[in-house]
């Protein structure tokens, strides 16, 4: 297998020749009001849920897996999915309502293209996101997912998280 350049058009993922195909994208959201732990939960695992039906829908044979991060001032909740059969697995050590996070997704799928794969996903994120009362902005997207992940943690958030968790 021949090294390509990286950014260029020709760079595939090393698994895009066996159907299997990704997308990943980062958010900022913020809402007016806080929400709770409990709902974050339940929107994560909503949103999980969700992605994957919407995958299925297009034609997705397997499901790699579908996941996220979210990162707040106060902690962090992540959560993902093998399938809809499988459920989906929620952690958080988030103890405050929140009304700003970042949120990254990443959705690994076989048999359907990585537009699809990218449709799934944002189609999803809108419809659960705006759901539970989020804005949503997307910071960064990836149309495949390898080692070149988007950063759990946006540049420069570190301080400006701690900052506003020592209020």
């Amino acid at each position: 297998m021949s090294s390509k350049e990286v950014g260029s058009d020709s760079a595939k993922a090393c698994y895009e020749p066996f159907g299997v195909s990704g997308y990943a994208v980062a958010f900022r959201l913020t809402r007016s009001e806080p929400i709770d732990n409990k709902m974050l939960k339940e929107m994560s695992g909503n949103l999980m849920m969700r992605i994957t039906a919407r995958c299925i829908e297009r034609g997705a044979k397997f499901i790699g897996h579908i996941k996220s991060y979210m990162k707040t001032k106060d902690g962090y909740l992540k959560a993902d999915t093998i399938g809809l059969n499988k459920g989906a697995y929620v952690e958080s050590s988030i103890t405050e309502p929140v009304s700003q996070a970042y949120l990254v997704i990443n959705s690994i799928v076989q048999g359907i293209d990585k537009s699809q794969v990218k449709i799934a996903t944002l189609e999803a994120s809108n419809e659960v996101l705006l759901n539970y009362g989020f804005n949503i902005e997307i910071e960064k997207e990836h149309e495949y997912f390898d080692k070149f992940d988007i950063p759990i943690q946006p540049k420069g958030e570190e301080s400006k998280l701690k900052q506003e968790k020592s209020k």
